[in-house]
């Protein structure tokens, strides 16, 4: 049930059209490109949330044919085979259950800010 209600909050905010080639299709970079821009821009919650919707036993995995009917949402021309590449760069290929948060490491980038950086805050006051 929670999947068809994603399903149809997603299909009403898909732009229409993807980047990709001429026939639609997106390549695996193009989809690290894109999910690391929609992680950054905003779209954390609604994966997360599509993430909880196919997860069959609340343990907050789901299954590599449920991340592909995510992504699918994401990406209406994502091929199986472009599903697979994707996978193997992020090292997921061999996981039977992903977590949320093994996938979105993949694209979160942790920043520090340059003064905790204990190198960083030593060189600022003069010791080399």
């Amino acid at each position: 049930v929670g999947s068809r209600v994603f399903s149809r909050r997603v299909a009403a905010r898909r732009p229409r059209t993807q980047s990709g080639d001429q026939r639609g299709k997106i390549s695996a970079e193009e989809m690290i490109s894109s999910l690391r821009e929609k992680f950054r821009t905003g779209s954390f919650y609604q994966i997360n949330y599509a993430f909880k919707a196919f997860d069959a036993t609340g343990k907050g995995n789901v299954s590599r044919e449920a991340l592909f009917r995510i992504l699918t949402n994401l990406f209406p021309h994502l091929t199986s085979q472009t599903y697979r590449k994707l996978l193997e760069k992020l090292g997921l290929d061999r996981k039977h259950a992903i977590s949320f948060d093994d996938f979105y490491a993949h694209f979160h980038t942790k920043v520090s800010p340059k003064w905790l950086d204990p190198v960083s805050r030593q060189i600022g006051r003069g010791v080399q």
